[in-house]
């Protein structure tokens, strides 16, 4: 992600990383600062340290894009992120590595981008792409946050778990 942030303002885009979650110590922290003030982008990098869930639309409403830059690492490989989710419930699109989990909610719609896993050149290009398009990053935005109201929701995700339940329960064994 960092690289990434260095590629963009090495092609001339300004840019201002907003990063939570990451620094669960104070020595972690202090380790990401060096990095961060390293690469010469402490003006550019904010850390917020973790986000109660109390907070969190509010700190993902202060962005414009949502960034979820996996690894291609075995629980990656396995899991679907919320924080994807919950970024399309702010009406933020997401540049998120194309990983098998959140491929297929990513096909065929329109709520942002995926990218090679691993890839700061990919991750830039993709935020490179969306920041020089504002019309279709709001599009975006704003087809993810329809998506969650109408379909990635609590309401609608338990009424098909509820019909899973009794479609298993009701099979003779």
């Amino acid at each position: 992600m960092l690289k990434a942030i260095q590629e963009l303002q090495r092609r001339g885009l300004s840019t201002r990383l907003l990063l939570f979650g990451y620094t669960d110590s104070t020595v972690d922290r202090v380790k990401l600062q060096d990095h961060i003030q390293s690469m010469g982008l402490s003006d550019n990098v904010v850390l917020e340290g973790r986000v109660d869930h109390s907070r969190m639309a509010a700190t993902l409403n202060l962005a414009r894009i949502s960034v979820c830059p996996l690894l291609e690492i075995p629980k990656f490989r396995n899991n679907i992120p919320v924080k994807v989710f919950e970024s399309w419930a702010c009406g933020l699109p997401v540049v998120c590595s194309d990983l098998p989990p959140i491929r297929p909610f990513f096909k065929g719609r329109k709520f942002g981008l995926l990218v090679k896993p691993g890839s700061a050149q990919a991750l830039a290009d993709g935020l490179e792409h969306l920041l020089n398009n504002p019309e279709e990053m709001a599009r975006m935005g704003k087809a993810a946050r329809s998506a969650v109201v109408e379909r990635y929701n609590n309401r609608y995700e338990s009424k098909k778990l509820l019909a899973f339940y009794n479609r298993v329960l009701s099979e003779p064994s």
